[in-house]
């Protein structure tokens, strides 16, 4: 599966959130992110499928909206339910933008 090997490959690429975190821009659910290997792999993995869907799809528009919205509920399950729920609601996309859909 497409998701599986992203998420492999975040995992070794060791990208994160760190710089806009230390510059005080990054929201709460960044802040999640950056502290967690786990988040911080989910959100390489999710961005990948992300742009790799923004290129096949042939609605760019919606699918950049469908992220915004996506965004707006991560910052409110970071501030409200924590990490658990937050990498349970990264799985939830990556499996959405690894689905035949787009």
């Amino acid at each position: 599966m497409i998701a599986r090997s992203i998420l492999i490959a975040a995992l070794l690429s060791g990208a994160t959130l760190a710089g806009a975190a230390r510059a005080g821009l990054a929201s709460p659910a960044d802040r999640m992110v950056c502290a967690s290997p786990r988040l911080n792999a989910a959100d390489v993995a999710l961005q990948r499928l992300y742009d790799m869907d923004l290129y096949r799809t042939d609605d760019p528009d919606a699918l950049r909206d469908e992220q915004r919205r996506w965004r707006a509920v991560r910052d409110q399950v970071a501030e409200t339910d924590g990490p658990q729920a937050l990498a349970k609601l990264y799985a939830e996309r990556i499996q959405e933008l690894d689905g035949p859909y787009y």
